[in-house]
């Protein structure tokens, strides 16, 4: 007898999700936090480390290696490097088109659901709206934990700390995903109930800023 279905649509699989990583969020909240407050620490002293070295030597010109050619290659670890590359060029792409999945990209998206709603827009539209960038996220999400499986499945050298790197990346997707949903469950009860939300900082995005 084949397994019951847990989810019989999209809307009770995104509900699911929300649930799961919300309580994911509380659980390793302080665990999140402290990572994100590290690799921001990490970025910002790599900059200042480049920005000294440049001012020492602005004469010098960065040059990158040439990629050794083999004459044979291994598939795995073609597949590996082709998962690795996708991967990170998805979520390059997706912080560079949310202002770094930060907090302000968030309040962005609820400046301008408040402004619809409270200037007589639609519901439907502010929910089109919210869905769009949802879509956005979930489909992230999906082609990392697809790289992340397949890094798992071949198994090499170096593999580890690969998936351990989009795991982080997941997390930060989903954390996002989590403040987002939330925006969408106050903004379907209405623009003042979504406003009062924002201007009381009761959403967990604004913990954030």
């Amino acid at each position: 007898m084949p397994r019951v279905k847990k989810y019989n649509s999209e809307e009770q699989k995104r509900e699911g999700n929300r649930i799961s990583a919300k309580a994911y969020h509380e659980r390793n909240k302080a665990c999140i936090n402290a990572k994100r407050r590290e690799k921001h620490a990490q970025k910002r002293a790599k900059v200042l480390e480049c920005l000294a070295h440049n001012e020492l030597k602005p004469w010098r010109a960065s040059v990158k290696a040439k990629p050794i050619m083999t004459s044979k290659t291994n598939p795995d670890d073609e597949l590996m490097k082709h998962a690795i590359q996708r991967a990170n060029n998805e979520f390059r792409h997706l912080k560079f088109m949310t202002d770094s999945l930060g907090p302000s990209y968030i309040m962005t998206i609820c400046r301008h659901v408040c402004e619809d709603l409270m200037g007589g827009g639609k519901q439907a539209d502010a929910k089109r709206v919210i869905d769009y960038h949802l879509d956005r996220l979930e489909k992230t999400n999906e082609c990392l934990k697809e790289a992340q499986g397949t890094i798992d499945q071949v198994n090499l050298p170096g593999g580890n700390t690969a998936s351990q790197n989009i795991e982080q990346m997941l997390v930060e997707v989903r954390e996002v995903l989590l403040w987002l949903d939330e925006v969408a469950e106050y903004a379907a009860e209405g623009g003042p109930v979504l406003v009062r939300k924002v201007r009381e900082k009761g959403l967990m995005f604004q913990e954030e800023l």
